[in-house]
């Protein structure tokens, strides 16, 4: 990011914004290679114990093929579409929704391989028990960088960018609403579907999809230009979301986790009102994108703290208690 704001200064610098982002991605990868001789220890491995496994990986590479197609076709259609402005209105907008989705995506991506094991021992209870307090993390995570978003996007784009992008205001605030419906539905995948095999359901989860998204943007796009992508993609991952329910409603209990986790939505409604609200008392402006953070952080974690409190929720209460106690501890 510093980078492109140090060497990117006109339309002739698309190759050194293109450098940028290849050698950030290049060094973050090397970065992560330098542990590898403390971490991972190399053995030798028969091709005939991989053969085994490659009709599995390319059952899991269908959906990747599947998200990779509607992720990017609505790039591409909208560029065809619409012109090069729009694409430029959607890109941006969406790569911070994916940059804030990133946080919850690590979640995900830690509790695989636990869920997994879970699964291989038989644990079932353990599992369930695993997927409630995830789903109750995950979803206090969601619901505050959703509405959070829609609370600064009046300022945040010409801030971060530029008047020309205040568009994006009403894209941002848009897209922010699949942040929760792909944490709800990444729950379910990562932490139930693909541990216990059900590679189908997913398959067929994200494949309905991409079909939705590329009906909806062949629609709406010639409309609305920015705008009909992200009506396409708010109701693919909704798709894709349902679908999962459904296919985990047998054994799950999908409906309770948003009856239990409702407070969460409640109170990101109430903070972003409150920040959309202060922006529009305090203008556009870096001081004013620092106090709505300050505000929206404030209401949100309070708010959340008298609710742990009256409700004597154990699993942030305990997960507080221990922070607090290592902060001291250290100090």
């Amino acid at each position: 990011m510093l980078c492109a704001f140090v060497f990117v200064k006109n339309a002739d610098d698309v190759w050194k914004y293109i450098l940028i982002l290849a050698l950030g991605s290049f060094l973050s990868q090397v970065y992560l290679w330098t542990f590898v001789p403390r971490l991972v220890k190399f053995r030798k491995v028969p091709f005939s114990s991989v053969v085994g496994h490659l009709p599995q990986l390319f059952i899991l590479f269908i959906p990747t093929v599947a998200i990779s197609l509607y992720n990017y076709m609505d790039k591409i259609m909208v560029g065809a579409i619409s012109g090069d402005v729009q694409l430029g209105l959607y890109e941006n907008s969406e790569k911070i929704i994916s940059v804030v989705f990133s946080i919850i995506a690590a979640f995900g991506t830690v509790m695989m391989p636990r869920m997994s094991n879970m699964v291989a021992n038989g644990d079932t209870e353990g599992q369930k028990r695993s997927i409630e307090s995830s789903m109750q993390v995950v979803l206090f995570i969601a619901f505050a960088l959703a509405f959070g978003l829609v609370g600064v996007s009046g300022v945040f784009p010409q801030v971060f960018w530029d008047e020309e992008f205040s568009d994006c205001s009403i894209l941002m605030a848009l897209l922010s609403i699949i942040i929760p419906i792909k944490a709800y539905a990444q729950v379910l995948r990562t932490q139930y579907l693909i541990p216990n095999k059900m590679d189908k359901a997913y398959t067929i989860s994200v494949c309905l999809g991409a079909v939705v998204n590329i009906i909806i943007n062949a629609l709406l796009i010639g409309r609305l230009g920015a705008l009909g992508a992200v009506v396409g993609t708010v109701f693919a991952e909704l798709t894709v979301c349902i679908v999962q329910v459904v296919y985990c409603a047998r054994d799950l209990p999908v409906f309770s986790y948003l009856k239990h986790n409702a407070f969460f939505l409640a109170l990101g409604i109430l903070m972003s009102l409150t920040v959309y609200i202060a922006g529009g008392f305090l203008g556009s402006g870096v001081l004013t994108l620092l106090i709505q953070i300050v505000i929206g952080v404030v209401i949100y974690c309070v708010g959340c703290l008298i609710y742990f409190k009256v409700t004597n929720n154990r699993l942030f209460l305990d997960t507080l208690d221990t922070v607090v106690h290592k902060v001291f501890k250290r100090r």
